[in-house]
């Protein structure tokens, strides 16, 4: 016989009881959704296969009874009574068992055990709903999103490219900006030019990179963010928590209403972020360049301007030169006829008579001689005089012209006022003349380090003119003998600077008509 127990309801059922009357089902979930109607069928499929193994038990006893009437029939009725007694304990505890499974009191609360376990499968398909929310959002509010270190990284690179360019440009137009008037040349001033254009060709190209390193990080980030969207509708679709969904009915309707916008505003964060950086990049470089560009043309022209003004230096010099050589060797010329002259009179002198009119004749002549050699000597002083005062007349022609040359269109200076430059010349008085307002090289302009530029008659005079006479200094030609020895002293002291010119040529006729008569005495 089989004894129907509490254990054969605990296998037929596919539970676990514990003596505190709560339940652990682990199988039921399997065959039933959890609700009332579902287990009251189970529970009567269950009772219909009990009834049916007692009924073929008991047609099996019937039938050992019929065997042997005596001995089974005694048997069947204690097996019946003990059968009546286990079926009666198995209703019993079944009625208890339903009563434990449908009503507990929990927390004050009366719920059914099978309520108990929808809520709380209810809320932790929420729980897990909420937790995959917070992830996607906490990782796209995250550096990998908002600040990425890879454009970080790029961000680095061209901060130290920008500030080496920027170096290497200034360091280019310090060299040139500190030259001095002499070592600045067309030619370097080219080569600074042509490095300058190398140095902004070689930053472009490393900006062209720098660039389309941003734009395949923009994409990548695009492509993960595609995925994590992805991976968060199938975990939102997995969970199936329907009561977070609202009034949404998949769960792609769901994402996009929670983790879209977020994910819209972080591309457009780093669309408006990349393309400012382009923006501002381009105009930084094209402003550095421009500028540098500028200033180093400036210097171009300067050079240019300062080798045009050496040529014309040096021609005037030269010319100079040749106005004293020409000068010096026609004085020579003349004094050597006259000495000859005088020496053939200091003949007559001694070959004639004490008393006699030839040596009154030979003497007249003798003093004409020797005034038309004073009158000589004056007028060399006087040329050689002409040619020192031309000169700073033709420097200052000079520094006009380049000047005009510089600023052709500007006809008033920067303080608004007309600019009238005058040559010097011999009617104006060095006492009573004004002093001349000099246009600007360049208006408005006034580099550091190249202010003397501004001057062009200070670093003609003072730079050029000093400089290339340490170079290559030049003789008096005055300093030549006893002759004009004199006059080379007067002409040296006053040089038309401090004196007027009718001065000048009195003094120098004076110790021209000295020197003459020291020396005409001494030869005779």
């Amino acid at each position: 016989m089989v004894r129907i127990t509490s254990t054969f309801w605990y296998t037929c059922s596919g539970g676990a009881f514990s003596s505190s009357g709560e339940t652990h089902d682990f199988r039921l979930d399997k065959k039933t959704n959890g609700t009332m109607e579902e287990w009251d069928i189970e529970v009567t499929l269950r009772k219909d296969r009990i009834d049916k193994r007692l009924r073929s038990l008991t047609e099996e006893l019937l039938l050992a009874a019929h065997a042997d009437e005596g001995s089974v029939q005694r048997i069947i009725a204690d097996l019946a009574t003990e059968a009546n007694a286990i079926l009666a304990d198995n209703r019993r505890e079944h009625v208890d068992l339903l009563h434990n499974l449908r009503i507990l009191k929990c927390n004050d609360e009366r719920i059914s055990l099978v309520e108990r376990w929808e809520r709380g499968r209810h809320r932790w398909r929420m729980s897990r709903h909420d937790q995959a929310m917070h992830r996607a959002l906490k990782r796209l509010r995250s550096s990998e999103f908002q600040d990425p270190p890879e454009l970080v990284t790029v961000f680095e690179s061209l901060k130290e490219s920008q500030a080496d360019v920027l170096a290497r440009r200034l360091e280019t137009l310090a060299e040139i900006r500190d030259s001095t008037v002499g070592e600045l040349t067309g030619d370097r001033a080219q080569a600074a030019l042509a490095s300058l254009d190398e140095l902004s060709a070689g930053a472009a190209k490393n900006y062209a990179t720098q660039r389309e390193a941003m734009d395949m990080i923009r994409k990548h980030i695009g492509d993960v963010g595609q995925k994590l969207y992805e991976h968060l509708v199938a975990e939102i679709e997995q969970i199936d928590c329907r009561a977070r969904w609202g009034e949404h009915s998949t769960a792609a309707e769901v994402v996009d209403a929670v983790f879209v916008s977020d994910l819209q505003a972080c591309y457009s964060q780093l669309d408006a972020l990349i393309s400012t950086t382009k923006e501002r990049l381009d105009e930084l470089e094209r402003e550095q360049h421009t500028r540098c560009s500028k200033m180093a043309a400036l210097i171009m022209s300067t050079s240019v301007a300062l080798e045009d003004m050496r040529s014309q230096k040096l021609t005037m010099m030269e010319q100079h030169k040749n106005d004293l050589q020409r000068r010096r060797a026609e004085h020579e010329a003349e004094c050597e006829a006259k000495e000859e002259k005088l020496k053939e009179c200091r003949r007559r002198i001694r070959s004639s008579p004490h008393i006699d009119p030839d040596l009154e004749e030979a003497t007249t002549e003798t003093y004409t001689q020797l005034d038309a050699m004073a009158a000589e000597i004056e007028n060399f002083a006087k040329k050689m005089l002409h040619v020192h005062e031309e000169y700073p007349s033709s420097v200052e022609r000079l520094t006009i012209a380049m000047q005009r040359r510089a600023a052709p269109n500007d006809e008033k200076d920067h303080t608004g006022t007309d600019v009238v430059t005058h040559p010097a010349t011999k009617e104006h008085d060095d006492d009573n003349r004004e002093p001349e307002q000099l246009l600007e090289l360049w208006s408005g302009v006034a580099a550091a380090s190249m202010c003397e530029l501004l001057d062009p008659q200070h670093f003609v005079e003072e730079r050029i003119c000093q400089r290339e006479e340490l170079d290559e200094p030049v003789a008096d030609p005055l300093v030549d003998g006893s002759t004009s020895g004199s006059p080379d002293e007067a002409l040296t002291k006053g040089d038309g600077v401090d004196q007027s010119n009718a001065d000048g040529n009195a003094e120098i006729a004076e110790a021209s008509c000295a020197g003459v008569l020291e020396q005409t005495d001494s030869k005779l």
